[in-house]
Parts: structure tokens; C-alpha cells; sequence
């Protein structure tokens, strides 16, 4: 058996994968959970991160949901966005990765 392979994995299981499976997107989450919002410039210097590496893992994190900017992407020209975490959106996530490590009627105990 594969088991990488072996049960199909939902669209948020996948999400999962890509928001906790990397530093930089940790690091963005772990700062927002202790602020009420944040701005680009201060996600890269409390992260000590190059811009393109904040940049890109903001945009897949407001894809996932996880994190949300105050002002539309269609309209952030020339503003400054400030970003907030969705709390529960990052339990939805981990429970759906955890309910996949664990198999559906999979249980830490």
C-alpha cells in the first residue's frame, strides 16, 4: 500500500497542506493569532523575510482563506492593505488535515 497515495484528500485537506506545510506561512499565521491585524511592511520585518516570500505566501494564504486583507485585492493600488487572521478558518483546516492523518474515524487517543 501507498500510503501517500492511499485515500483521496479534499479540497481542504489540500489547502491544509499548503498553509501548514510551510515556515513562512506558519510564521504570518503564528504573528497574526497574536495581533488584531498587520501590514505588509510589518509582516516582513517581524518575520525577517525577503518581500517576494511575504508576498507569496499571502497570496496563498488569503486564497485559503486563512488570512484577510482589508482592503480587495482589485483595489490595492497604491494603499496599504492590513491583514487579519480567520481563526476559524484555521481550524476548519486543521481538523480536516487531522480527520485526514488519522483516517475518518481516526482519534488521538
Amino acid at each position: 500500500m501507498n500510503w501517500a497515495n492511499d485515500a483521496p484528500r479534499s479540497a481542504e485537506v489540500e489547502q491544509a497542506v499548503k498553509v501548514f506545510g510551510n515556515r513562512t506561512s506558519l510564521g504570518i499565521i503564528r504573528y497574526l493569532a497574536t495581533i488584531d491585524r498587520a501590514n505588509y511592511g510589518a509582516l516582513c520585518k517581524a518575520l525577517s523575510a525577503s518581500d517576494a516570500a511575504i508576498s507569496t505566501h499571502l497570496r496563498a494564504l488569503e486564497a485559503a482563506a486563512v488570512v484577510v486583507g482589508d482592503i480587495p485585492s482589485g483595489e490595492r493600488i497604491g494603499r496599504s492593505v492590513n491583514y487579519s487572521l480567520d481563526p476559524e478558518r484555521v481550524r476548519v483546516l486543521s481538523a480536516a488535515l487531522l480527520r485526514y492523518a488519522l483516517g475518518s474515524g481516526g482519534s488521538l487517543q
